[in-house]
């Protein structure tokens, strides 16, 4: 209200230099110009009062003018014939202590009305003195009777005003964003004799749009203000947020003895903005509710008492992308303090924030009260915590949204009246911690204290991965900016673990120590892998590195004890027959914004599958690139062929990783054993083999394995392609190999081979197949040792299946064979019926040709029905050969050929015999003959 009277006081200046009108019968002007710089306007006033002009209204400064005066000869005593019109200036003028800068204005004066237009000036608080102090503007048009004396109407606009009695940040953000600015559109009806008591003489309209008070945002600001009894009187109050509006009304007392009051409803009052004093992030919501507060008469400090109640709700409130249910505020006011209590349930956990704000005028502190914290969970906030500004130089989303547990705290605050810099200490502690998966913490609790410019975790200590956790943490921020804290995050730390165990490791004896040093961590671990050494040195970016810094260190791992891994999971127990040493020189650098990029090698030593022997060393380049792990040109000798293994590992993204591997010349008895050890024995041949895998879900593969050289059961192997896919899932430790159609250039003849193997707890297996034109003499000679056989081909079919095999007891299949031109007495078995069958002798050639019908389960190959035919003799058996050792248990049905049919089937029966033994000791009986 006092910079309205400043400004309108400019209006009456001149008011009591005019009288009342006298007449007169002709008047002729002569116009005058006058034209003053940097008039003092207190002398001005000061002479006036020698002459009986009282000026209502403290005034200092200078005034320059440029009018034009018309004097009305002949009215000379007329005071309503007067004319002017000018402008008027000036750099500074204080008017009842409101200082007005840069003040222009122009006026004219015809037939006794005053009028101003184009009043602008700007309005500064004089107990503001810095130099980006706000400044108002003012701006209006004003008219006024002068004589007679009438009423006084004037529009003034005020923008961006100043408000001397709160803290300049403040005033400032009482101001329109962007838009219109606040406006005050006051419009005034008094007589210009009570400009001293202008206070009970003004009514108006308060409008604004797009103004911003703090983190809220309103689109439209509206009340009406009026004057009356020493009483400002605010009705028909509307703040619209858009959603939501808040209405009300007030009263506020002009003299120390009135009184006043205070009413304001919450209707979905809502807000959406970035907020925070120091860590800034998105706040958004309604609230509902009512103020109510009674204005009582001042005490003679000056003070005035406050009566009254504050009741929010919270139904709809987010922080970020948690939302915080059941809030509620609940305060009281009296005349020496305001007490609050908020309440909301946040994060699956509960806040409680309660306390008082002093309202005396000497008080020690201005707010003091509690905050307790139950059960907050962290992955939320940590989610919302897209970046946290000023502290980390990592984004959240990267690396600290894997965070699960919650946190507890139960502290005191208070906010001193000297320096508005909140204090507080307390406790804290975080339950059921982890990091990327893996359990870290059962409980770190310590003490948490708030200083000027300083919060601080001291002597915190608990349990992580089964060790011991100690240290301090303190953040340092001389104040709060839009981009964080300006400060930094120290702490020093120490944990020692024992023994912990996570997929693919184990970690003992752990020594990991973290200090803050300018800006940045460094960071040591010792201990254990696996049964070898590690060693990291490094530094990390932490408070304002910049773009330009870089961290990193250096990782030592020397002699892993591969055995061990699948020690570490009970999905890795497949792993357990391997063995070797692995080790690892990697260097490595950070930027900012923690990217890690680095280079190194890795080798892995005595690597053996059980007690075979697969590769004496490997070693490669390792590089990390872009979140990309690169295994570069692995080589080594694998099972004297020369292997060479390249992967990109995606630690982001795991299904786009892949993986090669490319081998020549292995020998692949060895690695065969390792899966099922009867394979090794019967297979030794060199192959080339090539692998491409990639991750998606489970380890998916395809390959080729082409045997050139060697023996398959001690024959000769000229050629077997062997084109097979699958996969492994590491999870579940199984996996598949499909083996779609391969072909073996055999023992003189091809062998078709198509199946599956199962990898899981055992092995499995199943597949059919075909075989055409083998040798027999060589299959006898080099499979049994047996040398007699000069003449045979085989053909026929086969098909097996298994599970958990581990044995040839463990497989299932049946075998259908033809058999063409073969000695046929020289046959195993056979020969030792033939001193029985004498007939089976009489001239001629023993050449014959056969057939074989079996089944094969538990070890047992059970014939079903077997014959061979020469030109003198059939023989029919069947029976049962245990495998392995070749127990025998078969009959037999022998006979002469008979040119005659009826005579033919009475003689397949003439010597009926039983054959015992085994089939590298048969025991021949007879049991009926003619």
């Amino acid at each position: 209200m006092r910079r309205c009277v400043a400004i309108l006081s400019l209006l009456v200046l001149a008011s009591p230099l005019v009288s009342a009108r006298a007449e007169a019968a002709s008047i002729s002007y002569q116009n005058w110009s006058f034209s003053q710089k940097d008039v003092d306007l207190g002398l001005l006033a000061t002479r006036l009062g020698y002459i009986g002009v009282k000026i209502p209204f403290a005034i200092e400064g200078t005034l320059s003018y440029d009018v034009q005066v018309g004097v009305p000869w002949g009215a000379l005593r007329d005071a309503k014939a007067y004319r002017f019109n000018g402008t008027a200036s000036s750099t500074k003028l204080t008017i009842e202590g409101i200082e007005l800068v840069d003040l222009k204005v122009r006026a004219a004066f015809r037939d006794g009305i005053l009028t101003l237009d184009e009043l602008r000036t700007d309005v500064r608080d004089p107990t503001n003195t810095a130099a980006n102090a706000p400044v108002g503007k003012a701006t209006g048009t004003a008219k006024v009777g002068l004589v007679p004396l009438e009423q006084l109407t004037a529009s003034i606009q005020l923008t961006e005003m100043p408000i001397p009695t709160l803290p300049p940040e403040l005033a400032k953000a009482v101001a329109g964003d962007g838009g219109e600015p606040i406006t005050i559109a006051a419009q005034f009806s008094l007589l210009v004799a009570d400009l001293s008591e202008i206070q009970d003489g003004v009514s108006g309209k308060v409008t604004g749009k797009e103004i911003r008070v703090g983190p809220v945002q309103f689109s439209q600001l509206r009340f009406d203000v009026s004057t009356a009894n020493d009483t400002v009187t605010v009705t028909d109050f509307y703040l619209d947020s858009s959603p939501g509006n808040v209405t009300g009304s007030g009263a506020w007392p002009l003299k120390p003895n009135g009184k006043g009051n205070i009413a304001l409803t919450f209707d979905d009052f809502g807000w959406s903005e970035k907020v925070g004093d120091g860590f800034f992030v998105d706040l958004s919501g309604h609230i509902q509710g009512k103020l109510n507060a009674d204005i009582g008469p001042a005490d003679r400090a000056g003070e005035r008492p406050f009566s009254g109640n504050l009741d929010i709700s919270v139904p709809d409130f987010e922080l970020g992308s948690v939302p915080v249910t059941e809030g509620h505020i609940a305060a009281t006011l009296d005349d020496k303090d305001a007490k609050y209590d908020l309440k909301a349930g946040f994060s699956r956990g509960t806040v409680d924030v309660s306390g008082q704000v002093n309202l005396g005028a000497e008080v020690e502190d201005l707010v003091q009260g509690k905050a307790t914290i139950k059960g907050v969970q962290l992955q939320p906030i940590f989610q919302t915590a897209s970046q946290i500004a000023g502290l980390f130089a990592i984004e959240g989303r990267s690396l600290l949204r894997p965070v699960r547990g919650s946190v507890d705290v139960d502290a005191s605050y208070r906010v001193p009246a000297a320096d508005w810099s909140p204090v507080g200490d307390g406790t804290f502690a975080l339950e059921n911690f982890a990091w990327l998966g893996i359990p870290l913490v059962g409980l770190v609790s310590g003490d948490v204290s708030l200083a000027p410019g300083r919060v601080e975790l001291d002597s915190f200590k608990g349990s992580i991965a089964g060790g011991q956790l100690s240290g301090r943490s303190w953040i340092t921020y001389p104040r709060p900016t839009k981009k964080g804290p300006e400060g930094t995050w120290n702490f020093d730390a120490s944990l020692n673990i024992t023994r912990f165990v996570i997929p693919f490791a184990i970690l003992q004896n752990m020594e990991i120590t973290a200090h803050s040093v300018e800006k940045q961590v460094e960071y040591n671990i010792l201990g254990s892998v696996l049964g070898g050494s590690l060693r990291v040195d490094g530094k990390a970016p932490w408070v304002g590195a910049g773009d330009a810094w870089k961290g990193g260190g250096k990782i030592r791992l020397k002699g892993l004890n591969l055995s061990q891994v699948a020690q570490t999971g009970p999905n890795l127990l497949w792993l357990q027959a391997m063995r070797g040493t692995a080790g690892l020189d990697f260097d490595y650098t950070q930027d900012a914004a923690f990217t890690t990029t680095g280079r190194g090698r890795a080798n892995l030593s005595g690597l053996a599958w059980g007690n075979i022997p697969v590769s004496n060393r490997l070693e490669g380049m390792v590089s990390l690139t872009n979140s990309i792990l690169s295994v570069q040109d692995m080589t080594g000798i694998v099972s004297g062929g020369l292997a060479r293994v390249n992967a990109k590992l995606d630690l982001v993204q795991w299904n786009r990783s892949e993986a090669s591997l490319a081998a020549q010349d292995v020998r692949m008895s060895p690695l065969l054993s390792g899966w099922w050890e009867p394979l090794g024995v019967y297979v030794d041949a060199m192959a080339n083999l090539r692998v491409d895998a990639r991750f998606h879900n489970a380890l998916l593969f395809t390959g080729r394995s082409q045997f050139t050289q060697g023996h398959i059961l001690g024959i000769d192997l000229t050629r077997w392609d062997v084109p097979f896919a699958g996969g492994f899932s590491f999870l579940q430790s199984t996996g598949r190999v499909d083996i779609p159609e391969s072909l073996a250039r055999f023992a003189g003849g091809r062998v078709h081979l198509k199946g599956q193997l199962m990898l899981g707890q055992g092995l499995g297996m199943s597949g059919s197949g075909t075989f055409d034109n083998l040798d027999l003499p060589t299959i006898f000679r080099h499979a049994m040792g047996i040398t007699q056989l000069d003449h045979g081909i085989a053909s026929g079919t086969f098909n097996f299946k298994g599970s958990n095999v581990r044995t040839i007891r463990d497989i299932e299949g049946t075998l259908g064979a033809r058999i063409a031109k073969a000695d046929a007495f020289d046959l195993p078995i056979l020969d030792s019926i033939t001193p029985f069958l004498e007939f089976a002798r009489i001239s001629g050639s023993t050449l014959g040709d056969g057939a074989l019908q079996a089944n094969l389960k538990g070890g047992i190959l059970a014939v079903r029905s077997g014959s061979v035919t020469t030109r003198t003799v059939r023989l029919f058996f069947s029976g049962l050969v245990t495998l392995p050792g070749g127990g025998l248990a078969l009959k037999a049905n022998a006979g002469p050929i008979f040119p005659i049919p009826i005579l033919q089937q009475r003689v397949d029966n003439l010597v009926r015999l039983n054959v015992g033994g085994t089939v590298y000791s048969p025991q021949v009986r007879v049991t009926s003959s003619f």
